[in-house]
């Protein structure tokens, strides 16, 4: 992603310390990199507006962060995770995005998702990917898929899948696809 300029409370960036959003913001390309262990991006109620290209919120490499009280809006992605562990997506809302809501990538675990909101997804992608992690879990959110995967569970054990509401158009609520099956 390269070097980004650290963000504050009304613009994307780098984000290495707990932030807070004080207004709604709109960006050409990745929004968020956070790029530090035990941090909270707290949105606030904000929406960010992206150009359906890049990122929301990219998190690789960390731990103990947290992603809460927010709205991503017209990304390619809205989040990704990777290699980490133990954060806390909560209360956010991933809305139109041209890939999947949030990709959850090899080597993260620990990694709880509550009272999410995934709505305008691609149709051919999933809101929520998982790809050989394990003891993740996805609580109390709210699923508005048509014709795709609103949970896909890639070579991923112990997923807890609990009081989620899955408003389905064609597609499955959740697919599980074993090792060695693509």
């Amino acid at each position: 992603i390269g070097s980004l300029a650290e963000a504050n409370g009304s613009v994307c960036g780098a984000v290495s310390s707990n932030l807070n959003l004080v207004n709604n913001i709109a960006v050409n390309g990745t929004c968020f990199v956070l790029n530090a262990s035990n941090i909270i991006l707290d949105g606030n109620g904000f929406t960010i507006s992206g150009n359906a290209t890049g990122i929301g919120f990219n998190i690789s490499k960390f731990a103990n962060i947290t992603v809460r009280n927010i709205t991503f809006f017209n990304f390619s992605i809205g989040g990704f995770i990777a290699e980490g562990g133990n954060h806390t997506i909560f209360n956010i809302t991933i809305n139109t995005t041209a890939s999947d809501g949030i990709q959850v990538r090899s080597g993260s675990h620990g990694i709880n998702i509550s009272h999410a909101k995934f709505t305008n997804i691609s149709a051919t992608d999933d809101a929520i990917s998982f790809n050989t992690v394990h003891n993740n879990s996805i609580e109390w959110s709210v699923f508005r898929m048509t014709g795709s995967e609103a949970i896909t569970l890639h070579t991923s054990p112990n997923i807890n899948i609990t009081a989620n509401t899955f408003i389905q158009t064609g597609g499955d609520a959740i697919i599980d696809i074993p090792a060695g099956v693509s």
